[in-house]
């Protein structure tokens, strides 16, 4: 029953978005408000819900291999402009991370929220681990995330549009090392050489901000 109502309600949310054509509605923030409200409305646990659901998990595995054709389709350029595309991704993990945890300082939030919300730009396994490793909270690392990707993946076209931004590696870099899958989601639906670059940039900064993580945490210690 649930499976179907999911499947049902984000079928739904993207017709809507599609015909109403404006750039801040989500198919995906659409649909997790209503089945929230539903679950809500009547009293359903979510443990219920999540084992209706089990086999759109499993699902999800290979949703994202196939996110790897988009880079196949650009594979001569990517090789071309290989240099650019690691250190791009590279500084957008970084200055995600110092970004996110200095603000989050400036806002007084402890040590611990400060680690969790460093990896909110990358998707969620490698946030959690990452964030429980530093011993951070990952269940607030997994809200963060899914906040990023959605604000993302909503403003970044029209942040595009209003700056005139047209490159695909300029597009596709950005969305991905700001908003993850869910950025990428958005790109596949607006123009696939940016999901190739997005694809791209959602992968090496994951790799990034695992491996970089620790270091830039120490570096907000010492500043404070």
């Amino acid at each position: 029953m649930w499976l179907i109502l999911t499947l049902i309600t984000y079928v739904t949310a993207k017709q809507i978005c599609r015909k109403l054509g404006h750039p801040l509605l989500n198919p995906l923030l659409l649909g997790v408000s209503f089945i929230i409200a539903v679950l809500l409305l009547l009293d359903v646990p979510y443990s219920e819900y999540y084992e209706d659901n089990r086999l759109l998990g499993y699902l999800l595995q290979p949703a994202i291999v196939v996110m790897a054709y988009p880079i196949f389709s650009q594979l001569s350029t990517i090789k071309k402009k290989a240099r650019l595309i690691l250190g791009a991704c590279f500084l957008g993990a970084i200055f995600s991370m110092l970004s996110g945890g200095l603000i989050a300082l400036s806002l007084g939030a402890d040590i611990p929220l400060v680690v969790s919300v460093l990896t909110k730009s990358v998707t969620v396994p490698i946030a959690m681990a990452t964030t429980y490793q530093l011993d951070g909270d990952a269940a607030v690392s997994a809200v963060l995330v899914l906040f990023a990707g959605l604000i993302g993946a909503m403003t970044a076209y029209p942040i595009f549009h209003l700056l005139r931004i047209k490159g695909k590696i300029a597009r596709g870099i950005t969305i991905g090392a700001a908003a993850h899958a869910l950025g990428t989601a958005q790109a596949l639906d607006k123009r696939n050489e940016d999901a190739a670059y997005s694809s791209l940039a959602l992968a090496l900064c994951g790799i990034f901000t695992a491996i970089c993580a620790p270091a830039v945490m120490a570096l907000i210690v010492m500043i404070v």
